[in-house]
């Protein structure tokens, strides 16, 4: 009896000494996992992976700047420059000018689209003065023996001497028969130096006048706004001079990219044509 009792109590001692079997203490868990994780690797780890075993990939072509911006291939463009060269023809045959004492004012692009489709329309190029910002342009221009003030449109209704330099006066001692304003910025950047223009212009009776805008920089209200104002802005001019000034542009004048005719709402240019009567 007192033999069983003794193993009774060994056997519960080596009961007592077996580790129980069943979930970890919480703080035990943390620290395995602390010691051994699994998952995403540390942001300096995966930079220290990076460094040492770097993954040399192709490289890619240079990007070339460019200074010389040109619109050959733009439909919307060239539709314009005809619409614009052919209202000044049909106006010069409907008032008979037949003096060469007038000029035809233009910003051109690098490729003159807009002179040679007034050239093509018979206009000469001794009557086509441009007005360019870029120096480069501005030499290309002359390089191809076209009349060229450098500098801004401001610069040219006040007068400033430039590096390369035409006689304003001169020039606007002449009759203008039209001016094709083919601006790329919004109309509150662009509006006072095409306003200071016109009202320097020995504008005649048919004169027509053209302005190019970007619509897509501002919300469309802000755009419908100021375009607003500025067409009231060019009567208020025009009427001063004795003129009556008609709109001939429409929405199939906008265009968006390489789309002609878009829906006025989806436009990324915006067009405005007028021709003065008296």
């Amino acid at each position: 009896m007192r033999s069983q009792v003794k193993n009774c109590f060994a056997n519960s001692a080596y009961i007592g000494s077996v580790r129980k079997v069943g979930r970890p203490r919480k703080d035990k868990v943390l620290n395995v996992i602390a010691k051994n994780p699994v998952g995403r690797p540390r942001k300096d780890q995966v930079l220290n992976v990076i460094a040492k075993n770097p993954v040399e990939r192709p490289c890619k072509d240079p990007i070339v700047p460019t200074k010389l911006k040109g619109f050959t291939s733009n439909k919307n463009k060239n539709f314009i420059n005809t619409k614009f060269a052919g209202t000044i023809l049909s106006a010069m045959k409907k008032y008979k000018c037949n003096d060469n004492n007038y000029f035809i004012g233009a910003l051109d692009s690098v490729e003159n689209n807009t002179s040679e489709c007034l050239i093509y329309n018979g206009i000469e190029k001794e009557n086509i003065l441009l007005v360019e910002s870029n120096s480069d342009i501005a030499r290309s221009h002359i390089e191809k023996n076209f009349k060229t003030y450098y500098g801004s449109l401001e610069d040219f209704a006040n007068n400033v001497d430039k590096e390369i330099y035409t006689d304003v006066e001169a020039i606007l001692e002449k009759k203008c028969w039209g001016w094709y304003f083919d601006m790329c910025g919004t109309i509150a950047t662009q509006k006072k130096g095409i306003l200071d223009t016109i009202e320097k212009l020995n504008l005649v009776n048919g004169s027509v006048l053209a302005c190019t805008f970007c619509k897509s920089r501002v919300p469309n209200k802000v755009h419908e706004h100021e375009k607003k104002l500025f067409i009231n802005n060019v009567n208020i001019l025009t009427e001063q001079k004795g003129f009556r000034c008609k709109r001939i542009d429409n929405n199939n004048f906008n265009y968006s990219g390489k789309h002609i005719f878009k829906r006025s709402r989806e436009c990324h240019m915006d067009v405005l044509m007028f021709v003065l009567k008296y």
